[in-house]
């Protein structure tokens, strides 16, 4: 891939992600620097997407989304992108309403919770008992 293309999906990629319309010309040397130093889209979308995650979860301490701050310091961008390929590989994803249903099977149950839902629910008979037991099986 030669500069120019580099550069137009080095941009059209910090556009996309951080829905910032920049006019190519003014960032042009910034991305060239970035591709020269070897860095690609997928580079910097992976920095851009953790910086965004980290805004979200801390409001108070954000990280700036200007294309200067970013690109411009390409040692401080490697030390991010170095972070942040750490932290995805031990990022574990949101577990699944089933796998959150087997997790809590295979808690154990506290007496005093079952006592006080068969309190709750009054009684019942022996009949809709087992008809009960046979749709949780």
């Amino acid at each position: 891939m030669n500069a120019a293309d580099a550069i137009r999906e080095l941009h059209s990629t910090w556009c996309e992600v951080t829905r910032q319309d920049l006019h190519p010309k003014a960032t042009e040397r910034l991305f060239f620097e970035f591709w020269r130093a070897e860095f690609t889209a997928q580079d910097l979308r992976c920095v851009l997407d953790h910086m965004q995650r980290f805004n979200r979860q801390n409001p108070g301490a954000q990280f700036r989304l200007h294309a200067q701050k970013v690109l411009g310091d390409l040692e401080m961008f490697a030390s991010t992108l170095a972070e942040t390929r750490a932290k995805e590989r031990n990022r574990r994803p949101a577990p699944t309403a089933r796998q959150q249903v087997e997790a809590l099977r295979d808690r154990p149950v506290d007496a005093e919770c079952l006592r006080t839902a068969a309190a709750q629910a009054g009684p019942i008979t022996a009949a809709e008992a087992i008809k009960r037991l046979k749709e949780s099986l």
